[in-house]
């Protein structure tokens, strides 16, 4: 608490205080998601992919620091997961390297979540493969009373295999297009986009997606002006702002894919909030 309470004061306060207090261009609603305790719920497993989940929670950090949220990780069992590819089809990844993280929660005793994220990974094989339905029976049992739902590349597997997918618009990773989306025979599946939003549910194209699909949900969710915009500058990222950029749709052969659409996407960075002279006058002495 102390060290947060610092760093406000010294880094990021000063730098935001003008603008926040000025008024952003926000909605009703995005208001009172600033001001109310936001419940995170992150499913992980073995073999989870990192950066599905490591990129999307790097947003979801920096955004405490302004906005209260609770985290919880979920899992099988609570303790160390670990990110290293897990044994699958037969084959050994013993010399693979990889993170680990603690899940804080099993599948039976998460708290109630506002908002529900599904990485994929290795792990997602070995679930599906083992015709286990645990996570697709936990996102059935919460999906009604969360606000959200993301699923992530490999991910959107658990997503689909749910039937929460069922008449919704979705995409997912473009190199396991043909393995994935046979478990969502009644999804309307797009070739061609980074990410979809359909509803509550929205879904991301490969790993790196996930950071793109994360800050323009937080964008919706809290507004894009101010902390979000001041703080994907800090952590110096352009994100790629247009859903139906996707090249990886052709790299990948997959079926439907436009293979005349642009590769390139020009991005910069996004626009920084305004600081009045009196203000930073005032901060740099």
């Amino acid at each position: 608490m102390l060290v947060s309470k610092i760093l406000k004061s010294l880094l990021f306060w000063p730098l935001l205080s003008s603008s926040l207090a000025s008024g952003l261009n926000i909605t009703q609603q995005q208001a009172i998601n600033r001001n109310r305790t936001i419940s995170v719920g992150y499913v992980i497993f073995d073999g989870f992919e990192g950066l599905d989940v490591w990129g999307p929670l790097e947003w979801i950090t920096q955004m405490s620091v302004f906005f209260p949220m609770n985290l919880s990780t979920i899992s099988y069992k609570t303790g160390p997961v670990h990110a290293r590819y897990a044994t699958h089809l037969g084959a050994s990844y013993d010399q693979v390297v990889g993170g680990s993280m603690l899940a804080t929660h099993t599948f039976s005793n998460a708290p109630d979540l506002d908002i529900i994220i599904v990485p994929g990974g290795t792990g997602v094989l070995n679930a599906t493969l083992g015709n286990s339905t645990i996570i697709e029976d936990f996102l059935n049992a919460r999906f009604d009373c969360a606000e959200y739902l993301l699923g992530v590349s490999f991910g959107v597997t658990h997503l689909a295999r749910s039937g929460l997918l069922n008449g919704k618009k979705a995409t997912t990773n473009k190199s396991g297009w043909t393995w994935i989306t046979p478990y969502g025979k009644d999804v309307n599946w797009v070739t061609q986009a980074r990410w979809v939003a359909d509803g509550k549910i929205w879904t991301s194209s490969g790993m790196a997606s996930s950071i793109d699909m994360m800050y323009e949900f937080l964008g919706q969710f809290y507004g894009k002006e101010g902390a979000l915009n001041y703080m994907t500058n800090v952590i110096e990222y352009a994100p790629h702002t247009n859903p139906n950029w996707d090249p990886y749709g052709p790299v990948h052969n997959v079926p439907g894919a436009n293979a005349t659409s642009p590769t390139l996407d020009c991005v910069g960075p996004v626009p920084l909030p305004v600081r009045n002279s009196s203000a930073s006058s005032s901060n740099q002495r």
